[in-house]
């Protein structure tokens, strides 16, 4: 299948590759000189693994309204010596479409784009350095190059609905924003940018990044948004060529840069979705320059689900090639040879999808890098039964543990490694996300009420529904000289205290609000009155018939700008023009290929889990003008704001009701002093909320004066969860039981007569729950976006300091105890790796 690449390795082709292969050895054979030293490999000296480990808080942060779905990089924005935190987020105010009055309400210097954005902090304290607000959620962040030449790096940010972004890493201001109405779809995402060659010869390099996905339709559907590849401007931004992908499906992949060592620079990409099939491709990277996707070479194919999860990019045929190692999200781990492309091994984990990169590390005593993988069990997002961990032997994919780690909720995280010195001693930090009281449950199948959305289910409290139990969530620290689960190094049941604390009375944030705005009181009885399941779970569909009375004209356009859009396959020669390519070699293989060095320059592309949660879409009561002066119509807060409310008993709508109910909430005049006490007396107290662990964090290095250790940031958020009805085996069992005497609702004499099939199913189903007191009572209380009565939940980020110690070492013989290794010579320490680009730091053990 690549038979045309290898059928230009042409005798210059050879030459490199011999070179390439000379100048392997020597690096191989000069570490081997060097590492006897550091890896203790002296005569007559036994290495000892370091089997206790220790953790240690260096700072913790909340803070609130925020949610992450990112992996953390690191960046020194503040120029002081110590890398500092990048990471984007999300905000409970995001939507498809939300109104912008709940920025003004919850996220007042955030103006009228509050969805996401990306955050700097400290890397020495974990305060708050900028943030930087944008119109939806940032998942995808890198900070590998300065991009306005003042010596410090700027910061891509890719996310939802189409939302792209270079943001200033001194100050967090915009340098520029992705709006090319040709090339932009505003449904679909962008994923983590890759930097290539300088095509457009401005001086700062370019950028390749996938812009796809279609996170509004529902799985399954037979339509979807096909994928783009885009070659965009890091100067400017401005899109110098796209082009669809070439099987035409959809894509949420990362892509990755890779140099074959016949010189050829080759763009490695996937398409498919979680419930559409898709491929692995391969191209030069001169011919996406060109346009000739067509070029495009297929690895491989699966035609029920889609390759959406980066690889690993490590050699593990000893041939000094990295090999591509992904876990496929068809219930495979496959390894591919990284110079002809085919298969080395298959590991197979039936009837389960992976959303996480695997992690990469020594774990036996081998010199052959193993993975640690992560699958979950189920249906299909966001039902999963259970979810496995595992570590496969990088050798032939056999699973070195006994039998799986298995919880019955699952996280999306990716695993980190901690690289110890000596053969196998590497430490494996993986996530366990699960339920009190079920380590002996075997019946773990469930379903939800029939109509509940997508959205509605990723964001169910699973441990409740299930078992009417509460749930926590752990990271393990495991090596192959520790006991399986490994030791803990965070439990949410003993950080409850911080995670929840400080909560925030929404209710009493909207309406000091509309005290001291009172032009938007009639918006908020509109609201009130258009809260229920149908304006939270609206999925934008593709016909376009009642958009005028949706939407408001801005966005109507934006939705049909993308329509037309949608039409083109290729970007037009004409609008977009990049100098003819020169293969000048001018590829800043620094940014994305080079193999990580000790020093001050590191490069931090990421990305985030591939495919994101279902969108709300929410629709705006009426259209309204905003008076474009009212940012300025604040009062004192210890005013007596119940004169705000019209002394008239009707409203402009000649409602007398209305204004009586609104009038309730004003009735009391609110003081500052009696608001904040209120503030510590709401929220989740006993942790309500639900917890979800869906960004990697990273290892970083250790802040600790003396310490030999290694520090870990990672972040944690909970929200609210949604009031969903599930379905235990019993009850499904109940109800189809009941269904086969259906007929009976059309005897008149049976009381179910006369209803339609829907509404005999939807009354079976109720009893059948409550004859299993499963049913729910509030499962039809009301839902709605209200932007003035927003709950929302709370992001913690965490500096923690690692270390590990032999359990004994007698100081008079000659026996040392291994040590983890320096930052810059760890293998795997962050999502997609140290640099972004999926390369694994390659070790040499001997």
């Amino acid at each position: 299948m690549m038979s045309s690449y290898k059928e230009h390795l042409d005798l210059k082709g050879l030459m490199r590759s011999l070179i390439g292969l000379v100048v392997f050895l020597i690096n191989i054979f000069m570490k081997n000189i060097s590492s006897h030293d550091h890896n203790n490999h002296l005569k007559g000296t036994k290495l000892l693994p370091c089997a206790e480990v220790t953790t240690q808080d260096v700072w913790v942060k909340t803070f609130p309204m925020l949610t992450t779905e990112t992996a953390i990089r690191l960046n020194d924005v503040n120029s002081d010596g110590i890398e500092d935190i990048i990471l984007g987020f999300g905000t409970g105010a995001d939507a498809f479409y939300y109104p912008k009055v709940v920025c003004h309400v919850y996220f007042p210097k955030s103006k009228d784009e509050c969805g996401g954005g990306l955050l700097a902090l400290d890397g020495k304290t974990g305060n708050e350095i900028w943030r930087h607000y944008s119109a939806h959620e940032i998942f995808a962040v890198n900070c590998n190059a300065d991009l306005n030449g003042d010596g410090i790096k700027d910061c891509l940010g890719g996310g939802r609905m189409a939302g792209f972004n270079a943001i200033n890493g001194k100050d967090g201001t915009l340098l520029w924003e992705f709006d090319d109405q040709n090339a932009k779809i505003d449904a679909s995402n962008v994923y983590t940018p890759q930097y290539i060659t300088d095509v457009d010869f401005d001086g700062v390099p370019d950028l390749v990044v996938i812009h796809g996905g279609d996170p509004l339709k529902e799985p399954g559907s037979e339509t979807r948004l096909v994928g783009r590849v885009l070659v965009v401007s890091g100067k400017t931004g401005r899109v110098l060529k796209w082009v669809q992908v070439p099987d035409e499906r959809e894509s949420y992949y990362s892509p990755q840069v890779m140099i074959h060592p016949d010189g050829s620079k080759l763009l490695l990409f996937g398409t498919g979705g979680e419930t559409h099939g898709g491929s692995l491709w391969v191209m030069k990277l001169n011919h996406l320059l060109t346009g000739e996707i067509n070029m495009a070479e297929n690895i491989y194919t699966d035609n029920f689900k889609g390759i959406m999860t980066p690889p690993v990019l490590v050699d593990i045929t000893g041939d000094g090639i990295r090999d591509i190692v992904m876990a496929m999200f068809n219930s495979s781990v496959i390894a591919f040879d990284g110079l002809s492309f085919t298969k080395l091994w298959e590991y197979h984990q039936p009837s389960s999808e992976s959303y996480s990169t695997p992690g990469v590390g020594y774990f036996n005593n081998d010199t052959i890098p193993d993975f640690i993988i992560n699958y979950q069990t189920g249906p299909g997002f966001p039902i999963y039964y259970y979810t496995q961990t595992t570590i496969l032997d990088g050798r032939n994919g056999k699973p070195l543990l006994s039998k799986p780690i298995q919880m019955v909720v699952g996280t999306q995280t990716s695993p980190l490694v901690v690289s110890v010195s000596g053969k196998g001693n590497d430490i494996f930090l993986y996530w366990v996300s699960d339920c009190h009281g079920v380590q002996n449950k075997s019946d773990l199948e469930f379903d939800f009420l029939k109509g509940t959305s997508v959205h509605d289910q990723s964001r169910a409290d699973f441990c409740k529904l299930r078992f009417k139990e509460k749930l926590y969530t752990r990271m393990y620290a495991l090596s192959s000289h520790m006991s399986v689960p490994g030791t803990v190094v965070y439990d949410s049941d003993s950080r409850k205290s911080t995670e929840y604390s400080n909560p925030i009375n929404y209710t009493a944030l909207g309406l000091e609000f509309l005290y001291r705005h009172p032009g938007y009181q009639e918006d908020y009885q509109l609201y009130l009155e258009n809260e229920n399941p149908d304006y939270e779970n609206r999925i934008l569909q593709q016909d376009f018939n009642d958009l005028t009375n949706r939407y408001d004209d801005v966005q109507l356009e934006k939705l049909l700008s993308s329509e037309r859009a949608l039409e083109r396959k290729y970007s037009d020669p004409n609008e977009y023009s990049i100098p003819e390519y020169q293969n000048d070699g001018r590829l800043y293989p620094q940014y994305y290929m080079q193999q990580p060095n000790a020093g001050n320059e590191r490069y931090y592309p990421l990305d985030y889990r591939q495919v994101p949660e279902r969108y709300a879409v929410v629709k705006k009561p009426r259209p309204r003008k905003i008076n474009a002066a009212w940012p300025v119509q604040y009062l004192p807060v210890s005013q007596d704001m119940s004169g705000l409310v019209p002394r008239s008993g009707y409203s402009n709508r000649g409602k007398r009701t209305r204004v009586k109910r609104i009038k309730r909430h004003f009735s009391k005049p609110v003081k500052k002093v009696t608001f904040a006490r209120e503030r510590r007396h709401v929220g989740p107290h006993d942790g309500g909320g639900i917890q979800r662990v869906i960004s990697t964090g990273t290892l970083a290095p250790s802040i600790s004066k003396g310490s030999t250790g290694i520090d870990l940031i990672y972040a944690t958020f909970w929200f609210y969860p949604s009031e969903t009805q599930g379905l235990l085996p019993e009850d499904k069992e109940c109800i189809q039981s009941r269904m086969k005497m259906e007929k009976e609702r059309f005897d008149p004499t049976n009381a179910y007569y006369g209803m339609d099939h829907d509404a005999y199913e939807e009354m079976v189903t109720e009893e059948c729950l409550k004859k299993s007191g499963h049913l729910k009572n509030e499962r039809n209380s009301k839902k709605g976006y209200n932007p003035f009565n927003r709950q929302m939940g709370q992001m913690t980020v965490y500096r923690t300091h690692i270390n590990c110690a032999c359990t004994v070492v007698d100081k008079a013989s000659k026996h040392k105890c291994a040590k983890i290794l320096p930052f810059e010579e760890q293998m795997w320490t962050s999502y997609m790796g140290l640099y972004g680009n999926c390369v694994a730091k390659q070790r040499h053990i001997f």
